[in-house]
């Protein structure tokens, strides 16, 4: 059955306008102190933020699949189904009733198993679909598990009187608190249960759009929800820390070894999800909901134009290993008297390691200039250029992060010695990539170098052991979805 013109524009049209509702009601929600709980749904600034990615991003996706799609004989399916997972995400994002978030996480996983199962003639897209579907499975079972926790403690399954209780009890659901932190990190593609991701490819490219922009940051999304009762368990925010950090080399290491531009995206996706769940471990909650916006709004675009012939770039040169390490440094240093003095209140380890983060990806963009400009420009042109946007770079992340850290109702972080500790792995992992980075034209001329990336082409073999583990339990000789 074909979809017809006049069902995919009401769709579009009924999409455009829960987008401007839902940017209507963030604008309303910095006018109210108080977040809005309506019908088992929380309408708040950071629900609202999140709703209104996914409506926006959802929006553009079904536009382009209009005509991505024309003439496919399954064109309807597709769309109800792609309509099904936007508007079951938008209700697992504003959710505060944990039977809503239950029912919308569980149906927008149904939902993007048949969008991933779309082109059900590629025995590939059936292989990758059974492992996210099972994987997502065990998503569900922690999160109902987390329910089943919270309310048989609490007696409440409305997150509003969860939270309220906590601040009179002083007490935080500790076995909830870590059956949420599986559920986010099977729903967000962490290791090890990230291989499903990079597989992915072959499904429609709205799909990945959707999938990269939207559907993944659920887990994210989940943590922020959880966020008051997340920074009452510390070994929870370590045990996030580790993981998202892990997820963050392993991402980015296999991303530099790709050669496909939709393969370095999806490897870019897990290594960005990675930095974000380590953010919501060491209670940067701030910074991770601006990196799940900003890779959302980025990550939608690139796929949606991973098919377009990019103009030829600046011709740059190479930079040696010490020559970047210095520049690195240089961004580092440059970047942190405005962070400082923008700053508000008490220097938590977490908000230092927000601030050192920030240098290294100034002193990324540092690199970047110096090795496009030296090629054509004077000296004296290209150090300006770098010193104006290290400025322009800090300031502008500096004011973002203290009008967001004030209008935004985020718990802040506690200091202590495991926070330090917590905090303190994602800013090495990154440092250490960054120095991979800087060398690695050295490091590849070696055996060891050789062999590291010819291994990180093929993400370090996780994803044949996972695919083993998933043909034994789910045969594809005897079942087929």
């Amino acid at each position: 059955m074909i979809v017809t013109p006049r069902l995919h524009l009401g769709l579009q049209v009924g999409m455009a306008i829960v987008a401007f509702l839902m940017g209507l009601l963030l604008l309303m929600s910095f006018a109210s102190s108080k977040p809005i709980v309506v019908g088992g749904l929380v309408f708040s600034r950071l629900t609202c933020s999140l709703g209104f990615l996914v409506t926006v991003v959802g929006s553009v996706v079904i536009r382009y699949s209009e005509r991505y799609l024309d003439g496919d004989a399954k064109q309807a399916s597709f769309t109800r189904f792609l309509a099904l997972s936007v508007c079951s995400s938008l209700c697992m994002m504003l959710a505060d009733n944990l039977l809503v978030l239950a029912g919308g996480w569980a149906i927008t996983s149904i939902g993007l198993h048949r969008l991933l199962t779309h082109y059900g003639a590629e025995p590939d897209a059936h292989i990758v679909a059974r492992k996210k579907f099972l994987i997502s499975r065990l998503g569900d079972i922690a999160l109902l598990l987390a329910l089943g926790s919270i309310y048989q403690s609490y007696g409440t399954l409305s997150l509003t009187h969860l939270f309220e209780q906590m601040r009179i009890s002083h007490q935080a659901p500790v076995a909830a608190v870590w059956w949420i932190c599986i559920a986010a990190i099977s729903k967000s593609a962490q290791f090890p249960f990230h291989t499903w991701l990079p597989d992915t490819l072959a499904s429609p490219t709205p799909v990945s759009a959707l999938m990269h922009a939207g559907i993944i940051n659920g887990g994210g999304a989940l943590l922020l929800k959880f966020a008051p009762a997340l920074v009452e368990v510390p070994s929870a925010g370590l045990f996030l820390a580790i993981v998202g950090s892990t997820t963050m080399a392993i991402g980015m290491v296999s991303m530099w070894g790709q050669t496909s531009i939709k393969r370095k995206l999806a490897w870019s996706t897990v290594s960005q999800m990675g930095f974000m769940t380590a953010e919501c471990g060491m209670a940067a909650f701030v910074a991770a909901l601006i990196h799940i916006l900003g890779h959302g709004l980025y990550k939608a675009t690139a796929f949606l134009d991973s098919g377009t012939v990019e103009p030829i770039a600046p011709r740059s040169i190479h930079i040696s290993g010490i020559r970047t390490v210095a520049l690195l440094c240089t961004g580092l240093v440059l970047s942190i008297p405005l962070q400082v003095s923008l700053h508000s209140g008490a220097f938590v380890p977490a908000q230092l390691a927000v601030m050192a983060m920030t240098g290294l990806a100034i002193g990324h963009v540092m690199v970047t200039l110096h090795s496009t400009f030296s090629a054509s420009r004077p000296p004296i042109f290209t150090w300006m250029a770098m010193i104006a946007c290290s400025q322009l770079i800090a300031l502008v992340s500096g004011l973002v992060f203290r009008v967001a850290t004030q209008t935004l109702s985020l718990p802040p972080a506690h200091a202590s010695n495991l926070a330090t500790i917590t905090s303190a792995i994602p800013v090495v992992t990154l440092l250490s990539l960054s120095l991979f980075r800087a060398f690695e034209t050295e490091i590849r001329r070696s055996s060891f170098g050789r062999s590291l990336h010819v291994h990180s082409q093929n993400g370090f073999y996780i994803g044949l052991l996972a695919d083993k583990v998933v043909s034994r339990i789910w045969n594809p000789l005897l079942t087929r979805i």
